[in-house]
């Protein structure tokens, strides 16, 4: 993200743009079927929480709970599927395995008009709003992307995730 900073004229550069886990090279790929253009092999390590974190604490007028408390809000109670986004949810239902169970209603996929409601996602950002990038790169909430990438046969580990948010 590039920004102007008015107060002292200057631009800012942040990069945190995901970078390749250590464990990927070439082997990796081809001795485990994954694919780099799509699936959990095309996932890189996740680096935005950390970026938008620094941003907000370099630049921020409010605290971070404050700036996230109406993401933890929609999340927490729901907000109302408009039609693009029900196209999109009933796209994605069909393609991407697991989808049912956060864009859908356990039977099909979220229609316009029902409430879409993402408790897992509220916790996620209650963690980062109360502990900062930590509520991400340590704890259970590490723990659960770990898992994600394991079971999903990828390369991100616990060695990333601490390389990112010592960084």
């Amino acid at each position: 993200m590039t920004c102007y900073n008015a107060k002292t004229g200057e631009y800012l550069f942040y990069n945190f743009r995901e970078f390749t886990p250590a464990l990927a090279n070439a082997a990796a790929y081809t001795n485990s079927g994954l694919s780099l253009a799509e699936g959990i092999g095309a996932a890189g390590v996740p680096t935005e929480v950390l970026g938008l974190c620094a941003i907000n604490e370099d630049l921020g007028k409010m605290s971070l709970k404050e700036v996230m408390e109406p993401a933890i809000y929609y999340a927490e109670n729901g907000i109302t599927v408009l039609d693009t986004l029900a196209n999109t949810i009933y796209d994605q239902v069909l393609t991407v395995p697991g989808m049912k169970t956060v864009f859908g209603n356990g039977r099909r996929a979220l229609r316009t008009g029902e409430k879409l409601v993402q408790t897992d996602y509220a916790n996620v950002l209650k963690e980062i709003a109360d502990k900062g990038p930590d509520g991400f790169y340590e704890g259970w909430v590490a723990d659960a992307i770990l898992k994600a990438y394991a079971d999903r046969g990828g390369l991100v580990t616990r060695e990333d995730l601490d390389y990112v948010n010592a960084n």
